[in-house]
């Protein structure tokens, strides 16, 4: 499997979620689970486009945090990731470079592009 592959299912949803195309955006993050069922970025994206879309509790939300993706949307905790910035290279590395640079998502603008901040 490519894993470009995957990544271009990842940010064809982020596209698709910002056009407010929600059903095709979480389609298009099943369709990377299906190829990289441990990937964390479109674990936590399609949590937050079944969030955006109340299909948080209609059904059993499959991601990674399912907590996080129950509570309320705002802006208040959208940097709050930068404490623990130190600590998340194991986690960047596991997911493929997420979390910064020019290539990567910074986890804190991420949600707030995804919660429409």
């Amino acid at each position: 499997m490519d894993p470009a592959l995957v990544e271009a299912w990842v940010h064809l949803g982020k596209a698709l979620f910002a056009l407010r195309r929600l059903t095709d955006a979480v389609t298009s993050y099943r369709r990377a689970l299906t190829l990289q069922p441990r990937h964390a970025a479109a674990h936590l994206a399609l949590g937050v486009a079944l969030r955006a879309q109340h299909r948080h509790t209609d059904r059993v939300v499959i991601t990674a945090s399912k907590w996080q993706v129950r509570q309320k949307m705002h802006r208040g905790s959208t940097g709050r990731w930068r404490h623990y910035e130190a600590h998340l290279g194991p986690l960047r590395e596991l997911a493929g470079g997420w979390g910064g640079g020019a290539s990567g998502w910074a986890a804190g603008r991420e949600l707030s592009i995804l919660a429409g901040h």
